[in-house]
């Protein structure tokens, strides 16, 4: 191989790996200025202050505390429900098509007033991204939430299960 082709594959290869690092942050940056969208970033530093209290998101749907924190870099939620079906939609759209991307479905259950979806994007034995969409007619809740950083596979399992 040339030195030509070799750093032309060697750009193909770091503009894959750089695309599909950025899939799920290009929905979050494309909706989260969408009219009545609201947009939340939990970054390290809050992270960490929650970690001795726990961490409710979203209505204390979602509750995070102790040990999890310190696998986890950042929290984006894009709250959704005051935003127009189209909208709804498209997030979800967007979402759905990332399980084609490199992206593994944990959950996906589309009824005909709800839908829940979740991803998730592994690097070795360990999660780096989990990626939560749910809508919901009845309580008109729709939202979709990214958990970035590093968590053994292993206790993933054991977090939905409940062994925590």
């Amino acid at each position: 191989m040339t030195m030509k082709k070799l750093i032309l594959a060697m750009i193909a290869i770091i503009a894959c790996l750089t695309t599909q690092a950025q899939q799920s942050d290009f929905i979050f940056n494309k909706f989260k200025s969408a009219k009545s969208a609201e947009y939340i970033l939990v970054d390290q530093s809050i992270l960490n202050a929650g970690q001795e209290k726990g961490l409710n998101i979203m209505d204390g749907k979602i509750q995070l505390g102790g040990d999890i924190f310190k696998n986890i870099s950042s929290i984006k939620a894009l709250n959704l429900e005051k935003c127009s079906k189209k909208v709804q939609r498209a997030v979800f759209n967007r979402a759905n098509s990332l399980k084609d991307q490199g992206y593994e479905t944990l959950v996906s259950t589309i009824e005909k007033d709800s839908r829940a979806l979740i991803l998730s994007r592994a690097e070795g034995d360990n999660i780096v991204e989990v990626l939560i969409y749910g809508f919901d007619k009845e309580d008109n809740d729709c939202a979709l939430v990214q958990f970035k950083g590093s968590i053994k596979k292993k206790e993933l399992k054991e977090l939905i299960e409940g062994n925590h």
